[in-house]
């Protein structure tokens, strides 16, 4: 029985023996690959260069196959602060010496300085906020030491990437403009490149944002004033940041919302205004509108309203008023020579309007601006009659009367001239010279006929004591284009 249990107890270690050579020689592969990551565990580059070297060529493959995930773990803990990092690096020394493809240590280790970098500065910008001096101090340390991990350019592009990362959290409504400027004095102080150029570009962009984010308010305040031109003024003057989705959709919805309560309520102002015949204010705010809405808003109802009959005669003259004048021209000696001769040099682009009979419906007087200042302004004149403006004729205009006179040259263009003037009277139909008198080489003249120097003077007196102090030059006249608008506030 004894020699029974010593040949099972033999057999038995025998087989346990066995299996442990088994397992030792199934593991020995395994155990040969982790010899080269306990090398890089170690920060030691030689053990793990000696160590793959041993391994055949397959061993190899699963090595490589290895790396990049192994040196994902490193970086992690790392960042969880769970590695210093002197041994971090040693460690991916180690990786780079065996590393095919040259570019994991590299790789890696840019994006641990890369974060590392900005959490520096991030560690600086808080400890600043809060006046921690002795933490300032450390993060600066921490800058300035990484500083030596990395070139100019690596460290540069770093900051432009913090920088823009505050401005687009600024831009989302993440954090203060005075942050951004905050982190972008911080970056002034430590760049010296690109970073250092880009800080004032931040800072103007925020400000900007910062300018057109207050005139958002501004506006939204106006529109509870109901001042809906100054609504639409901000929105359309304003550019907001690409960016700046938010905003950019406030700004939209804001002037819509101008735009469309305003119609309404500049459409019943208008109609209040027109009803008062107050044509300063209703000629004032069709102007604005069309300059706000153009065609999208119906302004006639309300010129209707407002114009007289002759006045509303005379803006539909003034739309083509070129084509009518030269046809009056036509159908009279002296108007057919102004055409021939004359036209061009006195051809209409200004205008006014003056009562000549003091009647409460004034006629239109149309002349040359380059003439305005001459002591004569040569003008078409136009009345009232019959229901539509029929030509007066023309007037070579020195000034106005206080009654129904005109003080001016004598008609003709074809004949001697000299030192004289004309009393011309508008009867509500035409004109006709009362009095004139000439004094034309050496001789005087009144009324066609000589006489002496005591009765021409006395002449020329009675005419000129007629006139009050308005002349062309001082008419109040506009441009034709601007006629519309003159006569509504006529």
């Amino acid at each position: 029985m004894k020699k029974t249990w010593r040949k099972i107890i033999i057999i038995s270690l025998v087989l346990v023996v066995l299996e442990v050579v088994g397992i030792m020689v199934f593991l020995h592969p395994y155990y040969k690959i982790q010899t080269v990551f306990n090398g890089i565990d170690n920060g030691n580059w030689i053990e793990t260069q000696e160590s793959y070297d041993e391994l055949n060529d397959k061993q190899k493959q699963k090595v490589q196959s290895y790396l990049n995930d192994y040196a994902a773990y490193i970086t992690g803990e790392y960042l969880q602060g769970e590695i210093e990092y002197q041994l971090v690096a040693a460690m991916f020394d180690a990786i780079n010496c065996i590393d095919e493809t040259a570019s994991i240590s590299k790789n890696y280790m840019s994006s641990i300085n890369h974060n590392e970098y900005k959490l520096a500065i991030k560690r600086l910008y808080t400890a600043n906020a809060a006046y921690d001096t002795e933490a300032a101090y450390d993060a600066q340390m921490d800058i300035s030491s990484l500083n030596l991990r990395m070139d100019n350019a690596t460290r540069e592009s770093i900051m432009v990437e913090l920088l823009n990362e505050q401005y687009y959290a600024f831009i989302n409504e993440e954090v203060s403009a005075t942050t951004v400027h905050s982190y972008a004095d911080i970056i002034a102080a430590i760049a010296y490149y690109d970073a250092y150029a880009y800080v004032p570009v931040v800072k103007s962009n925020v400000d900007y944002v910062v300018k057109y984010r207050e005139l958002y308010a501004t506006a939204s305040n106006y529109m509870n004033e109901q001042k809906y031109f100054e609504v639409m003024d901000i929105c359309k003057q304003v550019h907001v940041d690409s960016l700046d989705t938010n905003y950019a959709t406030k700004y939209a919805e804001l002037y819509s919302d101008a735009y469309d309560t305003g119609k309404t309520y500049y459409g019943d102002l208008l109609d209040s205004y027109a009803a008062s015949k107050d044509k300063a204010n209703t000629a004032l705010l069709i102007e604005v509108i069309q300059m706000y809405y153009g065609d999208d808003f119906d302004v006639s109802s309300a010129e209707e309203t407002m114009l007289e009959p002759w006045e509303s005669a005379y803006v539909t003259f003034l739309e083509n008023y070129e084509v009518s004048l030269q046809t009056d021209l036509n159908n009279s000696e002296t108007g057919q020579y102004i055409l021939m001769n004359e036209y061009e040099n006195l051809r209409p682009n200004a205008m006014f309007l003056y009562d000549i009979d003091k009647n409460g419906i004034a006629e239109l007087f149309l002349f040359n601006d380059a003439h305005a200042e001459d002591e004569y302004t040569g003008c078409f004149v136009y009345g009232y009659q019959n229901n539509t403006p029929t030509y007066i004729g023309f007037v070579n205009v020195k000034n106005f009367c206080s009654d129904s006179y005109i003080v001016a040259f004598p008609e003709g263009f074809d004949r001697e001239t000299g030192d004289e003037c004309s009393l011309v009277v508008y009867d509500g139909t035409s004109f006709s010279v009362e009095s004139y008198c000439q004094y034309i080489g050496e001789v005087y003249y009144v009324d066609g006929k000589e006489v002496d120097d005591v009765a021409y003077l006395s002449a020329q007196s009675a005419i000129l004591a007629h006139v009050n102090e308005i002349k062309v030059k001082n008419s109040g006249y506009v441009s034709i284009t601007d006629g519309k608008k003159y006569i509504m506030e006529y």
